[in-house]
Parts: C-alpha cells; sequence; structure tokens
C-alpha cells in the first residue's frame, strides 16, 4: 500500500509539473495579449478583441489556477500521508527488531 501512495504522489507531482507550464503558457500569452493591444503600437491602428479571445483565455487562466490550487492541495495531502505511513513502517520494523531479539 505504501508503495501505490507513492506512485499516486509521483504522478500527482508529475500532474503538478503539467499544469504549471500551462500555467506559465497561459500567463505567456495574456501577456501577448495585452501588449498587442497596448498603447506601446505608434503608427497603426487599434486592435479590437471582436471574438472575445482575451476574455476566453482568462476564463481559461483560471480554470488552470484552480486545477493549480487543487493539485497543490491533493500534493499535500498526499504528502502528509506518506510521512504517516513511513512512520507506521518504521514503528513496524521496530517492533519487528525488538521481537526478533526476543526469539
Amino acid at each position: 500500500q505504501l508503495q501505490a501512495e507513492e506512485y499516486d504522489l509521483m504522478a500527482a507531482a508529475a500532474d503538478l509539473d503539467k499544469i504549471e507550464e500551462v500555467n506559465a503558457n497561459c500567463i505567456l500569452m495574456a501577456n501577448l495579449q495585452q501588449a498587442s493591444t497596448s498603447d506601446t503600437q505608434t503608427n497603426s491602428a487599434p486592435v479590437y478583441d471582436t471574438d472575445g479571445s482575451a476574455e476566453n483565455l482568462a476564463i481559461e487562466v483560471e480554470k488552470v489556477n484552480s486545477v493549480n490550487r487543487k493539485l497543490k492541495e491533493t500534493n499535500a495531502d498526499m504528502t502528509t500521508e506518506l510521512v504517516r505511513f513511513q512512520n507506521q513502517e518504521r514503528c513496524f520494523e521496530i517492533s519487528q527488531e525488538k521481537y526478533d531479539k526476543l526469539e
């Protein structure tokens, strides 16, 4: 059971890495969208978000952030469980050593 918990923890960590990468990409895209519509363009016509892509991107970023928060919570919970199982395993080993000495 301990190995299964460790595998779950590693899988959650891998998922967290993927989510953080997607999150970073969404932030980059949002920054690029903002830069393309900012006042830094001097001799060109204004750019309008006629298809709502900036709003859609903001919604997607919030979804990714929400998943990211949930994964971090799950990661913390699983880390706590893993420590608890490791402590139980160590107690069992100590008990087994004491029992073996009695024989």
